[in-house]
């Protein structure tokens, strides 16, 4: 059986986040030849298109996958561009799970990182009343000549949980990840899961509202005010 899969590709330098799209088998990560669809941007899974009505004041330009959507696809990409921010309600353990993971990554203790960023995911979805996702983390980031790579997120059809894999060591040089980093693609992996267990969407995209909501996740984290995301 495959499964498509959502992975992410990021620069270091600029913590930029592009996506790329591919089948795997269902027993794990077969990372051959590296990614078949660069510019995909985003991740299916078989759910009827709900019927979203396209915006009519909207300030955003789409990117430039968008133009080979279908039509139905095309209202999903503008239904998730449309969404900007997730309204975390309050939780005091947050400000000690952010900390306590980035301690571990810092100490490069990889099964305390991982063992923090599942604690944090947990409170997450329970705070936005979502199903649970797991988290794995792993050592040196899967490289190509296409980049590499900082996660992945895996849905699955047969009731077990989600899983997030992230990675937190790069290739060249095998440094643990800047922690801002680290977080933000864990954060960025879980708006996939967001995507369809909270706004219900049949896809999930890569729009400018997406990563608004990862933007919107990250600061209420840290306790910062947002920056604005240029066009």
């Amino acid at each position: 059986m495959f499964v498509l899969l959502l992975s992410s590709v990021g620069d270091e330098s600029r913590g930029a986040l592009n996506v790329i799209s591919r089948e795997y088998p269902r027993q794990g990560l077969q990372w051959k030849g590296g990614p078949r669809h660069v510019q995909a941007g985003y991740h299916y899974r078989h759910i009827p298109v709900a019927k979203y009505r396209l915006p009519h004041n909207s300030c955003h330009m789409p990117f430039a996958y968008f133009d080979r959507l279908s039509p139905a696809r095309k209202r999903i990409y503008l239904r998730s561009d449309s969404i900007e921010r997730v309204d975390l309600p309050q939780s005091p353990s947050a400000e000690r799970l952010v900390n306590d993971m980035e301690s571990a990554l810092a100490s490069e203790n990889r099964g305390e990182a991982e063992r923090f960023a599942q604690a944090l995911l947990n409170d997450l979805c329970v705070r936005l009343k979502v199903p649970r996702v797991r988290v794995r983390v792993l050592s040196v980031r899967p490289s190509g000549n296409w980049g590499e790579l900082h996660g992945l997120y895996e849905p699955f059809d047969d009731g077990t949980p989600p899983l997030i894999t992230v990675w937190m060591r790069t290739v060249a040089k095998k440094q643990v990840v800047a922690f801002k980093t680290f977080l933000r693609t864990v954060l960025h992996e879980l708006c996939h899961h967001l995507d369809y267990e909270l706004y219900k969407l049949p896809e999930t995209f890569h729009t400018q509202g997406f990563y608004k909501r990862e933007s919107s996740l990250y600061y209420q984290l840290r306790g910062e005010p947002q920056k604005s995301v240029s066009a």
